[in-house]
């Protein structure tokens, strides 16, 4: 079974580690796009994406992992 946090959760999760290992909250978004980026990668076809980003927590994140997409030569719309 995987457990999936809720947003709350994930808040708290992320405030800890801010708070804790003194990362910002920046670097800690900018290394989560990665990670997801690379997972896209390993299971999906990466000839063209689209990237979806809406004004949340999360459309940062978005805009991230399509700047590294496109940093690495990828096709990417946002």
């Amino acid at each position: 079974m995987i457990t999936i946090n809720s947003a709350s959760q994930m808040r708290s999760d992320d405030m800890l580690t801010i708070k804790e290992d003194g990362i910002s909250s920046r670097i800690l978004m900018e290394r989560a796009a990665y990670r997801a980026l690379e997972l896209l990668w390993q299971h999906f076809d990466t000839k063209r994406v689209l990237f979806l980003c809406g004004n949340g927590n999360n459309g940062g994140d978005g805009f991230a992992m399509a700047r590294f997409f496109k940093e690495q030569g990828g096709n990417a719309l946002v």
